[in-house]
């Protein structure tokens, strides 16, 4: 930390008009508040009175695009949520006796069976056939969901990696990493 042995008032007038010593061509001069010359009558030194205008810039430059995704995902939502509703994913079993129709959330919406060929077939046969080609279904409307809100969500974003591992733990990955930091940093 850089003590600077002038008073507030003096440190202010240096900082502001002076000349500053570490203030290079990358640093921008800052005023003291009256918070920071408490601080600093404690004993405490001056609080941050320079910032680095490239670190700044690429806080600045993140944020614009975090900015553009959200507003963008604002403005098309009710475009979004239309073409979600109509996602429609239809599968025919292997062997033509079962097709299927999804939503986009894998529930299932039609079913059709061959009746001459499904009358003299094992139950069981059917029914595990159905199941399978429902779950094929399935998995094709969540590919196709997946593809839709990647144009919206950040590819490691936990609402996307939820969408395809299906475990709530994703949804609160970036939470617990902030919460685990925190407690890092207060046990030292």
């Amino acid at each position: 930390m850089i003590t600077w042995p002038l008073p507030p008032d003096e440190l202010n007038d240096e900082l502001n008009g002076g000349l500053n010593p570490i203030a290079g061509p990358d640093v921008r001069r800052l005023k003291l508040t009256e918070h920071a010359k408490s601080r600093y009558d404690e004993g405490c030194g001056p609080v941050a009175t320079t910032a680095n205008r490239d670190a700044n810039r690429e806080l600045r430059d993140r944020f614009a695009e975090v900015h553009e995704r959200y507003t963008r995902l604002r403005s098309d939502l009710d475009d979004l949520q239309r073409r979600l509703d109509a996602v429609r994913i239809t599968v025919v079993s292997p062997d033509g006796l079962v097709r299927v129709t999804v939503g986009p959330r894998g529930e299932l919406i039609d079913l059709r069976l061959i009746r001459r060929a499904t009358r003299n077939m094992d139950n069981e046969y059917v029914s595990r056939t159905i199941v399978a080609t429902v779950h094929i279904a399935s998995e094709k409307a969540a590919e196709r969901v997946q593809t839709l809100m990647a144009d919206y969500l950040p590819a490691d974003s936990g609402p996307l990696q939820y969408l395809r591992d299906h475990k709530f733990g994703s949804l609160l990955g970036r939470s617990d990493e902030i919460v685990q930091d925190l407690a890092g940093r207060d046990d030292r």
